[in-house]
């Protein structure tokens, strides 16, 4: 997670998709 939070410069997430399991970044929304 470190190497992608700092590709894009913001704290992300990766999780599989529920239904095709394919791994998705989220962003991380912090207030």
């Amino acid at each position: 997670g470190e190497l992608l939070g700092e590709v894009y410069r913001q704290p992300v997430e990766v999780f599989p998709h529920p239904r095709t399991g394919t791994p998705l970044i989220v962003p991380v929304r912090q207030n």
